[in-house]
């Protein structure tokens, strides 16, 4: 069974359309409001969004299937990318983001976001360098 099929079964067991239905999976909401009313490149939504690089992926192929939006081709230097738009249908979506103040808080999230990574970093490169040191004073061994 496809994605799609899944999405509109899923959908149909749960009473939900299948655009409900995708609203409801991880990440759907943000790439929409990240594509927003200028579009997005795939490494913009990369970024940005707070879901892994194939989910979305697979939320890009999916939306564009719904008729959410659509890749176009964007001349650039050297090599074309693709930017995603919203369709019509991923517009009327986008004015109730809008109107729902989603995008305030996701500008309030985004940073936090940020700051949490970075201190996620900074406790994984302390425990790079001094990882003989925990091993050795806890007797900890790594095997499971």
């Amino acid at each position: 069974m496809t994605d799609n099929e899944n999405a509109s079964s899923n959908a149909q067991d749960d009473n939900h359309t299948p655009v409900s239905a995708f609203l409801e999976k991880d990440g759907v909401i943000e790439i929409t409001a990240t594509i927003g009313n200028s579009g997005a490149s795939f490494t913009q939504l990369e970024e940005k969004v707070s879901v892994s690089h194939a989910t979305v992926n697979k939320r890009l192929k999916f939306g564009a299937n719904l008729g959410l939006w659509n890749a176009e081709a964007e001349p650039g230097q050297g090599e074309q990318r693709k930017v995603y738009k919203l369709s019509t249908a991923g517009q009327q979506i986008l004015e109730q983001i809008e109107e729902s103040s989603y995008l305030e808080t996701l500008h309030q999230i985004r940073p936090l976001r940020d700051e949490l990574q970075k201190k996620e970093g900074e406790v994984v490169n302390w425990a790079e360098q001094e990882e003989n040191k925990i091993l050795n004073e806890f007797d900890v061994s790594g095997d499971d």
